[in-house]
Formats: C-alpha cells, sequence, structure tokens
C-alpha cells in the first residue's frame, strides 16, 4: 500500500513540476531545445544569435527568413 501511495505521490510531483514550466516562448526562461542533459533557453538563443550576427557584420538585425529556421515545416 506505501509503495502505492510513494508512486501516486512522485507522479504527481512530476505533473506539478511539468506544469509549472514557463509558456511562452518569448519568455527568455522558455526552452527552446533539450538534449542529453543540456537545455537551451530562448535567452541563450538569442544572444548567440545576435553574437553570430554581429560576427558577420550584421549587428542586432534579425533576416527575415529567421523565424522560419527556427519553426521547421510539418510533414504534412
Amino acid at each position: 500500500m506505501q509503495k502505492h501511495f510513494s508512486l501516486v505521490l512522485t507522479l504527481m510531483a512530476a505533473v506539478l513540476i511539468a506544469g509549472c514550466a514557463v509558456k511562452d516562448p518569448k519568455d527568455p526562461r522558455f526552452v527552446v531545445a533539450e538534449g542529453k542533459g543540456i537545455k537551451i533557453t530562448r535567452g541563450q538563443l538569442d544572444a548567440e544569435v545576435n553574437r553570430a550576427l554581429t560576427n558577420f557584420g550584421q549587428g542586432s538585425r534579425r533576416p527575415t527568413g529567421l523565424p522560419g529556421v527556427e519553426h521547421p515545416k510539418s510533414d504534412d
């Protein structure tokens, strides 16, 4: 009985933690990529994109096609 109770508590905690994640894609804390032990936030991605654009002489001007790169097309 105690195993079932601890399992239920663990599952509830996991759901609550997942529910507290940042939902707004514009928020700098929003996770845009996740892998083996690494998470990339919107703020980190924006900082690296701006750094790359500065290195190529573009300053912080974003190319118009960049949003298409961030959101790949679906395979409909």
